[in-house]
């Protein structure tokens, strides 16, 4: 175009400003103003609400244990525990879950219902088990299709005390935006074949920045307290720490909490069990020559020099207990890890570990049986 005919366009532009041309170029600016001020008011809005109904648990709150007819006091010195992450029974072997980049959100009702049926068969077959201490146990979740499975594992194991501590609630999370997440409500349960004294749910810091805190985890630990018959206590803790974290700073505030209230209580003379999902491989971790999976190590290791001079690590190196789940599991495809074991103080004896290997069957964890002794 000459220039000639661009002043010419440009002079036609001006002319036509009281015209059609112009009267439609305001009225979309108008509708595109309008729509975005709506947009920034309806997210406004939806934040508002999470921010005022946001799980915001206190540092320490009493928890309430179901009652049972079981034994208030351990007599023997041989004691068994199993930690599981049952993975909400939505993480079986067939899920890719978007939150690791899969394509999916949550499995069909009947393969949750059937995922879940599943791990409460195996937890009943390890009902001798002392202690079974469970991690992503979801309760009127759209996830789970809002089956009640802190109450399913209750009933199931009525000869077990169960105790629950809410870990991660949230009315809507809106993630993925062309199928969203929506409602959850989950956390960790502890089942002992002994009553506890006290039961307590301790919260770890809260390390996510707001907004994106209100659709995250409010991780915790659960810590329960047993008499034991010939004088002192064993203090087990339940814990499921942040995933997805790189920085060292952080997952050190999560296990100092836990870390402080280790030793005091050992010191005190007292024996100490802390078992669940870190989301971290113990320090120094290398799986065995027989470890016959694809592995890949996690972004961080457990802060050795956190935990002082005689406490043990209590894990195995020849099966993972985690999988990668961006993708359906495949042994010769998946990625798998070492995130859930046990640490205990010194007046434990590790007797055996061993990981369940259900080839991620039901959950994106193996569940791990550990066996002690009292010293």
């Amino acid at each position: 175009m000459q220039s000639v005919e661009i002043k010419e366009f440009f002079e036609g532009f001006k002319i036509d400003r009281d015209g059609v041309l112009w009267q439609k170029a305001k009225k979309a600016v108008k509708i595109a103003a309008i729509a975005f001020v709506g947009i920034v008011f309806l997210i406004g809005t939806f934040l508002f609400y999470l921010n005022h109904v946001d799980f915001a648990p206190l540092m320490e709150e009493e928890l309430h244990p179901s009652k049972r007819l079981i034994p208030e006091y351990i007599e023997q010195r041989q004691l068994s525990f199993l930690t599981w992450n049952i993975g909400h029974g939505n993480l079986g072997n067939s899920m890719a879950f978007f939150n690791e980049s899969g394509k999916k959100v949550r499995a069909t009702k009947s393969a949750t219902q059937n995922g879940f049926e599943q791990i409460v068969s195996r937890v009943l077959s390890l009902r001798n088990t002392d202690f079974i201490l469970l991690q992503e146990v979801d309760f009127d979740s759209k996830r789970t299709h809002f089956i009640n499975q802190y109450a399913a594992l209750s009933n199931a194991m009525f000869f077990h005390e169960s105790v629950f501590a809410l870990n991660y609630s949230v009315p809507y999370v809106p993630l993925p935006l062309t199928k969203p997440l929506g409602k959850v409500n989950s956390g960790q349960m502890t089942l002992s074949r002994f009553a506890s004294k006290t039961a307590r749910r301790i919260s770890y810091p809260q390390i996510a920045l707001w907004p994106g805190r209100l659709f995250l985890h409010d991780r915790c630990v659960i810590e329960t307290r047993y008499p034991i018959k010939e004088g002192g206590e064993l203090v087990v803790f339940n814990t499921h720490n942040s995933d997805f974290v790189k920085d060292d700073q952080n997952i050190d505030l999560e296990i100092d909490v836990l870390r402080k209230r280790m030793i005091k209580e050992y010191e005190k003379g007292n024996f100490v069990l802390v078992g669940g999902d870190w989301n971290v491989n113990p320090p120094d971790f290398e799986p065995s020559r027989s470890y016959d999976y694809l592995y890949k190590k996690t972004d961080l290791s457990f802060p050795k020099n956190m935990i002082p001079t005689g406490w043990q690590f209590a894990y195995s190196n020849l099966v993972p207990t985690s999988r990668f789940s961006n993708t359906p599991f495949s042994k010769s495809k998946t990625y798998t890890t070492t995130t859930d074991y046990f640490i205990v103080s010194p007046n434990i004896e590790i007797i055996h570990i061993e990981v369940l290997n259900l080839e991620f069957e039901s959950s994106n964890h193996n569940p791990i049986l550990l066996k002690i002794s009292l010293k």
